[in-house]
């Protein structure tokens, strides 16, 4: 026993040490405030309430006659992402991430992303399994709910995927198209989403709708120093009921990032807990960061913190994994997370393959990552990602090429 958790240590020690770390971290801007014009017939004052009946704006209108009016409505939805705040730790710890900006909700209009993963490269020279066949990781069920004692996320069996509902002009997606994509993805067999802000009114929209098909939902807060206001925004968009959330993580690879510190992290998974002990929910809470990061003695404090140790893996940053080892690669990192997860479930929650490297590499084309995506789904974990990514407006990175064949 002991002999086996030395080699596993040896080899997790190893594979930090050669990773070499890749940034990719975008600002969007964010709209706070947006005006419409509509042409209306009312003979009254009308209110504009939210969904917990704040007045939010209101408009008169001449009685008996038409009246063009402008209505002015606060749709801020996360602060502006700061991923491009700092420069990434010095260490030789690689960097593996996803941290997409995300667009600002606009009801019926568009809004330019500020808060959604951009992937940014976390390389880890591997010694995969031999397996043809990726061996599942202990982390998540067979169906949604956010019970702890029957939670997807935690009691094995999740096939998830990730979900920004973004166009590629950057705009929000409306709400049909939120519920028909979830629907789809539904029928390709996932049975949970990830969410990774509250712009958009993604989770308002997406959460039921998941619900609907039988999906679980990670619900996020994505922006750097904004959980209270991330969960207020949460909590309206869910008319206050958490009950279709397993999940809410807090950041995304905010440390490989070199934002915040690990202890940073911490106080914010903490303080996530203490909203939400005031709600219905009954889910997990936990922070996420690239594999390379969570490895590090140094960040223990967000495994500590986190009900689970949530990573993103991706073999492609990796330049030694071919598509064809993707899922071996992945299953390597989550033995060697499992070795510093104190008991802890395991949850990869991005793992995806690029169609397309500006930089010219054969590893990188629709062929390669339909092969590396055959496996990562058949896996215990979230499949990064479903629609094009080239809302980022980042060509000349493969930022804007992780959509599944949209190359």
């Amino acid at each position: 026993m002991k002999a086996g958790i030395f080699a596993a240590s040896a080899a997790a020690l190893l594979q930090v040490a050669v990773a070499q770390p890749h940034g990719h971290r975008h600002q969007h801007e964010k709209r706070d405030v947006v005006e419409y014009t509509t042409t209306l017939y009312a003979p009254e004052v009308i209110v504009y309430v939210d969904d917990n009946g704040n007045t939010i704006g209101t408009t008169t209108l001449t009685v008996g006659s038409a009246s063009t009016v402008s209505t002015s409505v606060d749709t801020s939805a996360t602060t502006t992402s700061s991923s491009s705040a700092s420069t990434a730790p010095s260490s030789s710890v690689p960097t593996s991430s996803s941290t997409t900006p995300v667009p600002t909700y606009v009801e019926s209009t568009s809004s330019i992303p500020s808060s959604t993963p951009s992937t940014t490269a976390a390389a880890a020279t591997s010694s995969a399994a031999s397996s043809s066949a990726p061996a599942a990781s202990s982390s998540a069920s067979s169906s949604g709910g956010s019970s702890s004692s029957g939670n997807i996320l935690t009691s094995g069996g999740v096939k998830g995927v990730t979900f920004s509902p973004y166009e590629e002009s950057g705009d929000c997606y409306t709400q049909s198209k939120v519920q028909s994509s979830i629907s789809s993805l539904a029928s390709e067999g996932f049975n949970a989403i990830r969410l990774y802000g509250v712009d958009c009114n993604q989770v308002g929209w997406a959460a039921p709708a998941a619900k609907s098909a039988g999906m679980a939902v990670i619900a996020g807060i994505f922006d750097v120093g904004s959980v209270q206001a991330s969960l207020n925004k949460m909590k309206s968009q869910l008319g206050g009921d958490f009950s279709s959330i397993s999940g809410v993580s807090v950041y995304n690879e905010v440390v490989n990032n070199g934002q915040l510190s690990a202890s940073d992290v911490a106080d914010a998974v903490n303080e996530a807990k203490s909203f939400l002990k005031s709600t219905n929910f009954d889910g997990v809470v936990f922070a996420v960061d690239t594999f390379n990061t969570l490895l590090k003695s140094a960040n223990s404090a967000i495994i500590e913190a986190s009900d689970i140790v949530a990573a993103n893996c991706h073999g492609y940053f990796d330049t030694t994994v071919d598509p064809s080892g993707a899922g071996d690669y992945v299953q390597t990192q989550i033995s060697n997370l499992e070795g510093v997860a104190n008991g802890k479930p395991v949850l990869i929650t991005e793992s995806g393959w690029v169609c397309h490297d500006p930089a010219g590499s054969s590893r990188a084309s629709n062929a390669a990552q339909s092969t590396a995506m055959s496996q990562l789904k058949a896996m215990n974990l979230f499949a990064f990602t479903p629609t094009s990514t080239a809302w980022h407006k980042t060509p000349d990175s493969v930022e804007n090429y992780w959509g599944w064949g949209t190359c």
